[in-house]
């Protein structure tokens, strides 16, 4: 097996974070309707990229952006992975995540509707919810060590695996039937002398 390591898992997210963005934009311009409508999206909003990787890494071993890369999501023994696998590798993710959406509600529950609706732009509207919402420091240092860690631990083991990997037994691999895609290989990026190809 032929390990996948940070440049592939990049480019992967990349791409996943592009193919969710019209669903994010929508997502925003309800938000902007009401407060009512904020409260209603919200979490089903947030927790979105969670649902959209663990459905395809239990159906297909790999997101758009694993195809993309040509990478993929494999059992430490190289067996495809199973739906609580799945699961459990997006485990810390989806805790961060609805623990954000969940001081997300109570910042909006917080500001008066008319206030919400006075501030014109999105980024000021979460600026405000932000500083309403209980405990978001210490998410906002949890989600900060816990993606640190995982870099970490990815570029200093020799299967270049990430915390959560080891949570789920499970490991990247180049996908040997499925060539990469060519705008993401990094051979013809020019940063190959970047990456540990061992």
């Amino acid at each position: 097996m032929r390990y996948a390591g940070f440049w592939s898992r990049l480019c992967a997210n990349v791409v996943d974070v592009v193919a969710l963005l019209p669903v994010y934009y929508l997502g925003t311009w309800i938000e902007g309707r009401s407060r009512t409508a904020a409260l209603v999206v919200q979490i089903p909003l947030t927790l979105l990229f969670t649902a959209y990787v663990v459905y395809f890494h239990g159906r297909w071993g790999r997101t758009l952006g694993k195809r993309a890369a040509g990478i993929r999501v494999v059992s430490v023994a190289g067996d495809a992975i199973s739906w609580r696998q799945a699961f459990l590798r997006s485990s810390v993710d989806a805790v961060l995540t609805l623990a954000f959406a969940a001081t997300t509600v109570v910042g909006l529950w917080r500001i008066p509707s008319e206030e919400y609706l006075t501030l014109s732009s999105w980024r000021q509207r979460m600026h405000r919810v932000a500083d309403l919402a209980p405990g978001r420091g210490v998410l906002v240092w949890a989600n900060e060590i816990w993606f640190w860690g995982e870099l970490i631990v990815l570029l200093f083991n020799r299967r270049k695996r990430a915390l959560h990997d080891f949570i789920a037994g499970t490991v990247v691999i180049h996908d040997p039937d499925k060539p990469r895609f060519p705008v993401l290989d990094p051979d013809r990026l020019g940063i190959l002398p970047l990456l540990d190809r061992r």
